[in-house]
């Protein structure tokens, strides 16, 4: 039996804040209340600092080649990564190819996830690449029973991952019909692509061209086209990665007609402009998907976090080396693979950024970084909440400390920052993940094999 005890901490959760100490046993919270007279294993004095449900990222690719090129992580670097910013339950994707059973594509990114142990709980939602044989369909209706109740589709990507009409409905349906949720990376891929053969077809070859080929609108009419799909199959919808709002717009009309439509964003879209995209080779860094917006679409995005609009904040982690994306220039900007690392840095910059700077309140931020992302992905109750009897993933969170951050620093495997020499006030003083202590003072101090996260139905966590 293992035990934790954090006295004197004001415990912050989605609905309100109060001082309280908490006891964890076994893995699982066992009592909250003021001056607990306990003995436990590992005791954390955290007076003066602020207790909060461990981190749920929503959205991450933690091991993934695209455009022929790996990513620099694998499963235990980025939950490490993960796991030193206040993070402890990650998704991630598995990827179907065309024609593949889906059982097959689950067992390959078992396999992966075996073979380079997390050290967080993860998560999997399934990538849909190919539903034209009936047999995809039927198994994709047994996918749930797996403990994987979230199904991905991309928009973009013509010839890598987009799909068509037909497998976009069919996994609506199925979706509709087990309770599972659809994430949608909403980018009109056809016109993306006619963009792009016309700007390289002009010699325009450059990184600021990945953002003039994905335009606002292209994001806003996949969007809608997106939410028409979720009213006609009834699917509980969510879309990744909005960036603007012409892009938020739909989300709130589907919010206001009842439907169960969810709106993510992501750090590097609250934090750098188009501006990213400039300064010749430096401008790789912008090259992700949907592109970086002109400076006006911040401003819209946090409103909507503090309003009504989006819902959570993930990372769309995806840690391409800058070494690769540099060799891929030398083509043109359209075959540099699309990403941006991020995983550790979520939870300290949205708090900085977001709560120091009054654009949200503490609740807010557990609310998108934490509760609302659980209960999405099914796991409302149990992880992102401090309550009895749900998991014992907590964050002890010193709202003074300072640090910068920087490649020279950062745990994923990735060769730069986004966030480069940035200054952040607010960061874990420890983790404690299923219980145990896992960071503590920015120091791994456990590595334990931890694994598949498997979930019940969306809509059921949901209260939909």
């Amino acid at each position: 039996m293992s035990s934790t005890l954090i006295r004197g901490g004001l415990i912050v959760t989605a609905l309100g804040r109060y001082e309280a100490d908490v006891l964890a046993v076994d893995g699982k919270i066992v009592q909250i209340g003021a001056g607990l007279d306990v003995a436990a294993d590992h005791v954390f004095d955290a007076r003066g600092q602020y207790v909060i449900p461990g981190g749920v990222d929503p959205h991450a690719h933690m091991k993934i080649t695209f455009k022929g090129v790996p990513s620099a992580d694998d499963f235990t670097a980025a939950t490490i990564a993960a796991a030193h910013g206040g993070t402890t339950t990650v998704f991630d994707f598995a990827f179907q190819e065309f024609g593949q059973p889906l059982p097959d594509a689950m067992a390959e990114w078992h396999a992966a996830l075996a073979a380079a142990p997390p050290v967080t709980d993860v998560g999997a939602h399934l990538v849909i690449r190919d539903l034209t044989d009936p047999a995809r369909v039927d198994e994709l209706r047994e996918i749930p029973a797996q403990g994987v109740t979230s199904f991905k589709l991309f928009m973009a990507y013509r010839n890598q991952f987009m799909v068509g009409d037909p497998a976009m409905w069919n996994t609506m349906k199925v979706a509709a019909e087990t309770g599972a949720i659809v994430l949608v990376h909403a980018e009109n891929g056809d016109a993306i692509d006619a963009l792009i053969s016309e700007a390289l077809a002009g010699g325009n070859t450059a990184p600021p061209f990945h953002g003039t080929t994905r335009p606002i609108e292209t994001e806003a009419e996949a969007v809608t086209r997106a939410v028409m799909f979720a009213e006609l199959t009834g699917a509980k919808t969510y879309i990744v990665h909005t960036t603007c709002g012409p892009a938020i717009a739909p989300i709130v009309a589907a919010k206001m007609r009842g439907l169960p439509v969810y709106g993510e964003t992501c750090p590097q879209y609250l934090l750098h402009d188009d501006s990213l995209l400039q300064g010749g080779d430096e401008g790789l860094k912008g090259i992700f998907s949907p592109p970086p917006r002109p400076a006006p679409a911040q401003d819209e995005l946090w409103h909507a976090l503090a309003g009504v609009g989006l819902d959570t904040i993930g990372t769309d982690h995806c840690a391409f080396p800058y070494t690769m994306r540099l060799e891929r220039l030398e083509e043109d900007f359209s075959k540099v693979p699309n990403g941006v690392p991020g995983i550790e840095e979520r939870l300290e910059l949205i708090f900085d950024r977001g709560v120091r700077a009054g654009r949200l309140t503490l609740e807010q931020w557990v609310d998108l970084c934490c509760t609302t992302p659980a209960r999405l992905m099914g796991l409302g109750g149990r992880k992102g909440v401090i309550e009895v009897g749900a998991d014992a993933d907590l964050v002890i969170w010193d709202p003074e400390r300072t640090r910068t951050l920087s490649v020279a620093t950062q745990k994923s495997n990735c060769d730069y920052n986004l966030y480069e020499g940035w200054q952040v006030t607010g960061t874990p003083s420890a983790v404690i993940a299923g219980g145990v202590p896992l960071v503590v003072d920015g120091a791994l101090v456990d590595q334990p094999a931890r694994g598949f996260l498997a979930r019940g139905p969306a809509v059921e966590a949901a209260g939909v």
